[in-house]
């Protein structure tokens, strides 16, 4: 079954990673949005990897361009291996070789470190990877080169005290960079298994922390009561004010006011995601005049919900509309094209037979 998706970067190619290590490229149809098409359309993948091992995570180049073949890069990340690039190009091996790797190794014992977050932000000449304790920074030229930074989230590893109660220790599960500002700033907001968020600045200060807390207050009784287990997703909204983070086994996600560290503003409420599995949202600007933004999101039970004007109501947001887009199947992700008139989903779990089956 398919386990994410996500669109390149200039909208055309729809990528996906399965549960088998495939990772495949679906160019969108020219008819998609034409009304005299033949509904369903058939999708078929125009080129495919099959990696070896299991992959962490894949990301996509943020110049991926269909009519350049050599923008279509991929990076991928697998146990015991560097980071690996991948050209997503039509070839005459369905498993072909990395184009380049990039080591993260601990400094004493030169073993691998397995990133289990990659972001690559645009113009694309570097990528941040996230692993335990630790962030780091690699240029995406200098291949075979261990990373040009790295910025540990808590101050020690060896210590008896673990960091001393100082950063957010524990596995950096999800990054996401915030949208640049007129000067190009931006931050880096990287959650963790924990329950951790922190948000990092790599633009001009290397790396500096610039907030840390926890979500647990936030998502426990006493508040939003939405229960979690271990951040999943941290997503800006389109304005950089906001952040979004979604935990497995929650019934919602958490929305904080960034420029308030710590402060919890509201919740999308009904978003379920009972399971282990990785359900990820997607956000869009909002219409003018309407406040907010929108955010795109499936379910553990096979729907799609809308929330409207995230960002301008306090406390629990309920979703405005939804559809059933997958029967009794979790949507792994929902991703909405740039245009705002596609939205891609992928669906899929392990199901286990009852005994008396």
């Amino acid at each position: 079954y398919f386990e994410t998706a996500q669109w390149a970067a200039d909208g055309t190619t729809v990528l996906t990673y399965s549960s088998s290590n495939l990772i495949s490229g679906y160019i969108v149809p020219e008819n998609l949005l034409s009304p005299t098409a033949t509904r369903p359309l058939k999708l078929t993948p125009q080129a495919t990897i099959q990696l070896p091992e299991p992959s962490n995570v894949l990301v996509g180049a943020p110049y991926f361009q269909l009519t350049e073949p050599w923008t279509q890069q991929l990076l991928v990340s697998s146990q015991d291996h560097p980071i690996q690039l991948y050209y997503l190009t039509s070839s005459t091996s369905s498993s072909p070789s990395p184009a380049s790797c990039y080591p993260l190794t601990k400094t004493r014992s030169e073993t691998f470190l397995s990133a289990t977050s990659l972001i690559w932000p645009y113009p694309g000449t570097h990528f941040i990877a996230g692993t335990r304790n630790l962030l780091a920074k690699f240029d995406i030229s200098r291949t075979g080169s261990e990373p040009l930074l790295r910025v540990k989230t808590i101050p020690s590893e060896r210590h008896l005290s673990k960091g001393g109660g100082v950063g957010m220790r524990g596995t950096i599960s999800s990054l996401s960079a915030q949208p640049p500002d007129a000067s190009n700033a931006s931050l880096v907001a990287a959650g963790t298994w924990t329950r951790w968020v922190g948000l990092y600045d790599f633009a001009g200060s290397g790396g500096t922390c610039a907030a840390t807390w926890s979500i647990a207050h936030a998502s426990s009784a006493e508040e939003a009561a939405i229960g979690g287990d271990g951040i999943v997703q941290t997503i800006w909204s389109p304005c950089g004010r906001y952040l979004l983070v979604g935990e497995r086994k929650s019934t919602g996600v958490l929305v904080y006011d960034v420029r308030v560290t710590g402060k919890l503003l509201g919740w999308l409420a009904g978003r379920e995601a009972r399971g282990n599995q990785r359900i990820s949202c997607d956000v869009f600007p909002g219409q003018e005049g309407s406040g907010g933004f929108e955010a795109w999101s499936g379910t553990t039970d096979g729907a799609v919900k809308v929330w409207e004007g995230v960002g301008s109501i306090e406390g629990a947001h309920e979703p405005a509309w939804s559809w059933d887009a997958a029967q009794r199947s979790t949507i792994g992700s929902t991703c909405v094209h740039p245009s705002g008139s596609v939205v891609a989903t992928c669906s899929g779990s392990w199901e286990f037979p009852d005994e008396e089956e």
